[in-house]
């Protein structure tokens, strides 16, 4: 008789573990420990272990717009204390809204030795809702976690994508996810059949992973608008509890680089007192160079780390991982290893991805 396949399953809160009170609003249940019991099926594709998830103070069980630096570090600690118990697999339960955050830094953490899946799945729905995606969601990353995976992925509605390329698309649509850039890693149909790129578990290997799961927090993100001054930025910059910056412009890795609009001056002064400076893409899908335009050019000359198809909640998860282990005041150290990929989450110049 062959033996079913066991699955540790760790809950942090989000819609699919909601309940919905009298007056319609959802709210995190007061006993998370009834969550199992609203996927019976599982127990059909796996032998299921369930966790909540500890913390400083209390567990998670919360909506994951709360969810913060040191949350990030719970769970990958959690997972890491389960690693090497017999688990084909972990799934961990969380809010839709920063999955993506959370995925990428589960992956930072655990980096490239990591021998087993681990998937994220949550829902637009509360996992009770008869036609909603909450179950069948659950039911599914189960399923994953039971494939020869050896990634952080992120399973919703039909798709398996790497946690470090996955960013949020839609507030409503069962289909929230997507991964610019490269395939899915994984079509949920039957049967289940893994991409060519996707990073397949080592049968000979052990779970020997050195577990590096530390953060920092105060990482200022500004989307670069038109006639966005600097000079009201600056003061958040100059904060003790600003760590970075990373700068979203809207193509080819371009910053205003005209008079009272120029934020060539703040990228100079973020990175004279030890604060670095990322400039990135909304649409991460290009590897290529950014060094195309007069103002990128200026921007690299004044500091700024450029960094290229990196999807957004990785960016922000690896800039807060480099800066708790390497220290802020290192900038040669930090555009090293921001540049280089850690955990497949950027690609190379040349580089082509599966469609």
């Amino acid at each position: 008789m062959l033996r079913k396949p066991k699955v540790c399953i760790l809950y942090t809160g989000g819609t699919i573990g909601m309940v919905t009170g009298s007056n319609g609003v959802r709210r995190p249940p007061e006993d998370p420990a009834d969550f199992i019991a609203v996927a019976p099926r599982v127990k059909d594709i796996a032998e299921i272990d369930f966790y909540l998830v500890p913390r400083a103070v209390g567990i998670l069980n919360k909506d994951s717009i709360d969810m913060v630096t040191s949350d990030w570090e719970a769970v990958a600690n959690e997972i890491y204390r389960h690693l090497n118990q017999g688990y084909d697999g972990f799934v961990i339960v969380h809010g839709v809204d920063t999955m993506a955050f959370t995925a990428a830094a589960v992956t930072f953490a655990f980096g490239r030795r990591l021998n087993i899946p681990i998937v994220f799945v949550g829902g637009q729905t509360v996992a009770s809702l008869p036609y909603g995606d909450g179950e069948i969601n659950l039911v599914r990353a189960c399923k994953v976690a039971t494939l020869p995976l050896a990634e952080v992925v992120i399973c919703f509605n039909n798709k398996v994508l790497r946690g470090c390329r996955a960013q949020k698309r839609d507030d409503r649509d069962f289909d929230a996810f997507e991964s610019p850039g490269i395939a899915p890693l994984c079509i949920i149909k039957d049967p289940l059949d893994l991409a060519e790129h996707a990073r397949r578990a080592r049968i000979d290997a052990t779970q020997d992973v050195s577990l590096k799961a530390k953060f920092v927090s105060g990482i200022l993100t500004v989307p670069i608008t038109p006639a966005t001054p600097p000079e009201m930025l600056l003061p958040a910059i100059r904060s003790p509890e600003c760590r970075g910056v990373i700068l979203q412009t809207s193509g080819g890795g371009n910053i205003p680089n005209v008079v009272e609009f120029s934020f060539l001056s703040l990228i100079e002064e973020a990175t004279a007192i030890g604060k670095p400076v990322i400039i990135t893409s909304m649409f991460p899908s290009d590897p290529n160079d950014f060094l195309t335009y007069q103002s990128g050019i200026d921007a690299r000359n004044h500091g700024a780390i450029q960094i290229k198809n990196m999807a957004f909640p990785a960016l922000v998860a690896k800039l807060s991982w480099v800066l708790a282990h390497v220290g802020g005041s290192a900038g040669e150290t930090i555009e090293a290893m921001m540049k280089t990929p850690l955990v497949n989450e950027i690609d190379s110049p040349g580089f082509s991805n599966p469609e």
